[in-house]
C-alpha cells in the first residue's frame, strides 16, 4: 500500500498545476479520487475521532466583533447548531468556526462532517463552513485556510496584516437554497486538497500551504450577509 499511496501521490503532483484552474477534470481523474475516497482507511488508517455529539451541552454565544455574534448549542438530539449573526450587512467575509485541539495538527488528513444549512437572511451570502486552517499555530496574520461555504464557493487563501487573500476553486451556487443534509469529505495528501460532497468528488488543487493545520466547520458570512444558522454532525478524522 505504501507503494500505491507514493504513486498516486506523484501523479497528484502532475496534475496539481492544471486542476488549480481547470473547470473540469478528466472521467479517470474523478474516478481516481472516487476510489480513493472508497478506501480512505487504507490511505489514513489512525482514525483520530470520531465524534457525534451525543451529550447536549447548553447555549453559549460570544461576541466576535462589535455588533457582531456566534453562538452554539449542542441539541438533545445529538445535534451541533451554530448561526453567526450580524446588526448589519457584513462589510467583509466573516467565519465563524469551531475545531477539536486535543487531536492536534497534521500535513495530512482525511476530515468529514454531516452539515446542512438550517437559514440564512435574503441577501443568501450566509453559508455553514467546513475547511481547515493553521492560524492555531502560525497566528492570525499569516494564516492559511481551505473552506468550503455551503451553498456559495470553495475558497483557499491566506491572511496577511488581517486580510484576506481569497481565490475562488469552485463555485456552489448550483446548489441553490439548499437546506438538505450533506456529507462534507476533504482529503489533503502531500499538499494536494480534494474536495467530496455526498461522495462525488467536487474539486482537488495543490493548497500551496506548508505546514500542520486543524480541521473546521461553522457559519460564514460573505459581504453583505447578516445572518447564517446550520447544523452538523457525524466528525470523522483520520491520519496517516
Amino acid at each position: 500500500m505504501k507503494q500505491k499511496i507514493i504513486r498516486f501521490t506523484l501523479l497528484l503532483l502532475l496534475l496539481s498545476a492544471a486542476a488549480v484552474y481547470a473547470d473540469d477534470f478528466s472521467p479517470e481523474f474523478i474516478q481516481q479520487q472516487e476510489s480513493m475516497l472508497r478506501s480512505i482507511d487504507q490511505y489514513f488508517p489512525r482514525l483520530l475521532i470520531t465524534e457525534t455529539f451525543d451529550t447536549a451541552a447548553k447555549p453559549e454565544v460570544s461576541e466576535l466583533e462589535d455588533s457582531i455574534y456566534g453562538f452554539h448549542r449542542i441539541t438533545r438530539a445529538g445535534k451541533w447548531e451554530t448561526m453567526i449573526s450580524a446588526a448589519k450587512p457584513a462589510a467583509e467575509m466573516l467565519i465563524w468556526t469551531y475545531f477539536f485541539t486535543e487531536i492536534g495538527f497534521y500535513s495530512d488528513f482525511y476530515g468529514s462532517i454531516e452539515g446542512r444549512l438550517l437559514e440564512r437572511d435574503d441577501s443568501e451570502k450566509g453559508a455553514i463552513h467546513i475547511g481547515y486552517s493553521d492560524k492555531l499555530i502560525v497566528g492570525e496574520s499569516g494564516a492559511s485556510y481551505c473552506e468550503v461555504n455551503f451553498p456559495i464557493s470553495i475558497i483557499r487563501g491566506k491572511k496577511s496584516a488581517g486580510e484576506r487573500d481569497d481565490q475562488i476553486m469552485a463555485d456552489l451556487t448550483q446548489y441553490g437554497t439548499d437546506y438538505d443534509n450533506h456529507l462534507f469529505e476533504i482529503i489533503r495528501l502531500d499538499g494536494y486538497t480534494s474536495i467530496f460532497i455526498d461522495g462525488r468528488f467536487i474539486t482537488g488543487f495543490a493548497d500551496g500551504f506548508s505546514g500542520r493545520f486543524y480541521f473546521t466547520w461553522g457559519d460564514g458570512l460573505y459581504p453583505g450577509g447578516k445572518y447564517a444558522a446550520g447544523q452538523f454532525d457525524n466528525v470523522r478524522i483520520r491520519v496517516r
